[in-house]
């Protein structure tokens, strides 16, 4: 019986083995995330604010322009515009 669940016991300690990894490196990552957010808000808080106001109106109303997306510039749209015809 016990080599009926014995992969089942390496599926579960591998997984606890990624987690252990894993959980250190959320941490490490959210670290980071606040960081760069703090760093973003004292380069230039007017432009943190408008770009989260943008997100909460997006988020409210998706025929509004989706501020994840950023529109092409004039050449690098022309370049694209090139490759795909």
């Amino acid at each position: 019986m016990d080599s009926k669940w014995s992969p089942w016991k390496c599926v579960g300690e591998c997984k606890v083995l990624r987690m252990l990894e894993a959980i250190p490196q959320a941490l490490r990552s959210c670290k980071d995330f606040v960081a760069f957010e703090e760093y973003l808000r004292e380069e230039d808080n007017d432009q943190v604010m408008r770009w989260e106001a943008e997100v909460a109106a997006w988020t409210e109303d998706k025929s509004l322009p989706d501020p994840y997306c950023v529109p092409p510039s004039g050449e690098y749209f022309f370049v694209l515009q090139f490759f795909l015809i």
